[in-house]
């Protein structure tokens, strides 16, 4: 290989992000539609979306480490703080990206703007709900995040 090949390799490789499997399972749960936006503690308002197809949802974005983040499954649920689901869980099997341009999430992956869907709008508008994820990585390691969120329109 020649010496500017080898420059090129390192570049790219330099710059790739892995997860990182020896840090403990960790999901954290945030919010945005095309940019993560962090839940935090206490109830947070949400927006409550009516979809192009006519349903509704909320958004909900994750960061992980300590799993294998590329091909991750995600499990999000909407339920009354007493742990009735106001819908089915919303499922994906999903390749999250390289958490990028914060400080607080390097060797995190990382996806935003996955819609939770919301059967019953009327249900859930304006009330105290709880959002949770679960995740699944190929190897069977697991981690969950929940947190208070009010949706509004």
């Amino acid at each position: 290989m020649n010496r500017l090949g080898l420059v090129v390799g390192l570049v790219l490789v330099s710059g790739c992000c892995a997860p990182d499997l020896d840090a403990d399972p960790l999901v954290i749960l945030g919010t945005g539609e095309v940019e993560w936006e962090e839940l935090g503690e206490g109830a947070r308002d949400v927006p409550l979306i009516n979809g192009i197809q006519g349903g509704w949802h909320v958004w909900a974005s994750v960061r992980s480490t300590g799993m294998d983040w590329t091909d991750l499954r995600l499990d999000f649920t909407l339920s009354e703080p007493d742990g009735d689901l106001l819908s089915e869980p919303s499922r994906t099997q999903a390749e999250l990206q390289c958490c990028e341009g914060a400080e607080d999430c390097a060797g995190f992956g990382e996806i935003v703007g996955f819609p939770v869907l919301v059967d019953e709008p009327v249900l859930a508008l304006g009330r105290n709900l709880m959002l949770r994820v679960d995740a699944t990585d190929p190897e069977g390691r697991t981690a969950s995040a929940e947190r208070a969120v009010v949706p509004r329109q």
